[in-house]
């Protein structure tokens, strides 16, 4: 009888010991996602990225930019204040292929002003709450 009565107070210390690792675990952090639409003068801009960095610390994230202009963060990112910039894909020329002569650069896009390019200069800042956020990049020439 002795032997069963400490096996079954080891299980019983296991399983107490168990549930209170589980449950005392740090709450996760709470994490938002965003969506939105990027414009230039009002037109929809493609063949884009949309990057968000934190303006405290933490890393980035990028969402392609759809053919209508629309994107998404598809992975969950911290809640708080980003700094937007817009930078054209790589992968896609506007015009012809490169060497042809009407090839355009990426870099040199009239519907991605260089301003709006780097986070430091865009003026693009949203704060993101926990959730589904929505934030539309607006730019403009001037």
């Amino acid at each position: 009888m002795r032997i069963a009565e400490l096996v079954s107070r080891t299980r019983l210390t296991l399983a107490i010991g168990t549930v209170l690792l589980l449950g005392c675990g740090e709450p996760a952090a709470p994490v938002a996602t965003v969506s939105g639409k990027v414009t230039f003068d009002g037109a929809p801009v493609t063949n884009a990225k949309v990057q968000f960095d934190p303006t405290s610390t933490g890393m980035s994230a990028v969402a392609e930019v759809g053919s209508d202009g629309s994107y998404t963060v598809t992975e969950p990112i911290p809640v708080g204040e980003y700094a937007v910039s817009v930078m054209p894909s790589f992968e896609t020329p506007v015009a012809g292929e490169e060497g042809d002569q009407d090839f355009v650069p990426p870099e040199a896009r009239e519907d991605i002003p260089p301003k709006y390019q780097n986070p430091g200069e865009s003026g693009l800042t949203v704060t993101l709450n926990e959730g589904e956020n929505s934030y539309n990049v607006e730019m403009t020439a001037n």
